[in-house]
């Protein structure tokens, strides 16, 4: 059941971008934001968690920080982003069936 869960959350990723359990960085992220979410990685590899970093979906254009495919669930890293911003991410990821939680670090 739960790999099933799993298979589907992934089957939202494109292909390409398909790396299970490996904390992966984007091309301009600050400090703060990759070591926010290699802290956060570690945590879910300790709970037995999947997820995917630097998720593509293409269905709405975007790339998630960090999706956790047990639990359906985004986790997006906000150093510096503004609540309209985030909300607007929040209603796409919804829109699709996924929740969305925000860790903010400064």
């Amino acid at each position: 059941m739960l790999q099933e869960r799993r298979n589907q959350c992934l089957g939202l990723v494109r292909i390409s971008n398909r790396q299970l359990n490996k904390v992966r960085y984007y091309p301009g992220e600050g400090n703060t934001h990759g070591l926010m979410k290699a802290v956060l990685c570690e945590r879910l590899e300790k709970q037995g968690k999947f997820y995917v970093t630097e998720a593509v979906i293409d269905k709405i254009g975007t790339r998630a920080d960090i999706l956790v495919l047990d639990d359906f669930l985004v986790i997006e890293i906000a150093v510096t982003e503004s609540e309209s911003s985030l909300e607007e991410k929040r209603e796409k990821y919804e829109s699709i069936g996924l929740k969305m939680g925000v860790v903010r670090c400064s």
